[in-house]
């Protein structure tokens, strides 16, 4: 973790004429959100951080195969965050003080799958953009997924939804081949590790 740390301390943003990091998600899931302001606050400590999420489309498949298609959704979901708050800002005409001293942060979160014909793999695309046009961007690793959550992928259904299915299917039936896996504290451990290693790449 702490080269991650390291890497981000040296973010332009971290300059004293910025009071406030305002970050801008593409999602409007409250896991992803409390994920992002908890990885900002480590990053900008004594910041005053603020998160909101906006609805935005990923501009691919519903359920992304692969890294092309899954990192692609991340991109055009942080893009769109920064063009919604482009367009806000022409409608506000000049800004206030306090906006010229917040930092703008977008984000977006795009998990994906591969499958090789006997098994599946969920990982994850991030990436943050600054109104500057820089962007930093992050891959998770990989974790095979239960046989239940590959058959319900595989028939259609997106990959959360299929996490919660399951989930709900162990707490009703303990012979499950879940194994007391925790997708939903996996997933926010690797956002917060990728949206810090993210920042840290400018």
């Amino acid at each position: 973790m702490e080269e991650y740390l390291y890497g981000a301390s040296k973010n332009i943003f971290l300059s004293s004429q910025f009071s406030s990091i305002t970050v801008t998600v593409a999602s409007l899931n409250p896991v992803k959100l409390a994920c992002v302001k908890k990885s900002f606050e480590k990053v900008f400590k004594g910041k005053d951080v603020s998160v909101r999420g906006v609805s935005i489309s990923s501009g691919v498949s519903d359920q992304p195969m692969g890294d092309e298609e899954t990192l692609q959704g991340a991109l055009n979901r942080s893009q769109g965050a920064l063009e919604k708050y482009r367009d806000s800002q022409l409608d506000a005409g000049d800004l206030p003080q306090a906006e010229i001293s917040t930092a703008h942060y977008f984000v977006g979160i795009e998990g994906g799958a591969t499958d090789d014909g006997t098994q599946m793999e969920c990982m994850a695309w991030i990436v943050v953009r600054d109104t500057s046009g820089r962007i930093g961007r992050a891959r998770t690793g990989t974790f095979q997924l239960p046989k239940k959550v590959r058959e319900l992928v595989l028939g259609g259904m997106e990959l959360g939804p299929a996490d919660d299915q399951v989930g709900s299917l162990r707490v009703l039936k303990l012979d499950t081949d879940t194994d007391g896996i925790d997708l939903h504290m996996t997933r926010c451990r690797h956002l917060f590790i990728l949206l810090i290693s993210s920042i840290g790449l400018w």
